[in-house]
């Protein structure tokens, strides 16, 4: 089950986001994909689609820590 909890498959949810074979079509699609890669600790899924100010304020070595 996805970990965004839509009871959907991994695979058919928040996964194709994830793995980088579609780009989530509305905010709330790319903030499941977003948590859902956080659980899972791939920071750099959520490092790749953060812009603006929190790009520049991203630290990732602190975001894989908090994931843990």
């Amino acid at each position: 089950m996805c970990p965004c909890q839509s009871h959907k498959n991994f695979e058919e949810c928040c996964g194709v986001y994830i793995n980088g074979s579609q780009w989530p079509s509305t905010a709330e699609a790319l903030m499941r994909s977003r948590y859902s890669a956080f659980t899972l600790g791939d920071i750099s899924y959520i490092k790749k689609n953060v812009g603006g100010e929190a790009a520049r304020e991203f630290n990732e070595a602190e975001a894989r820590k908090w994931s843990k």
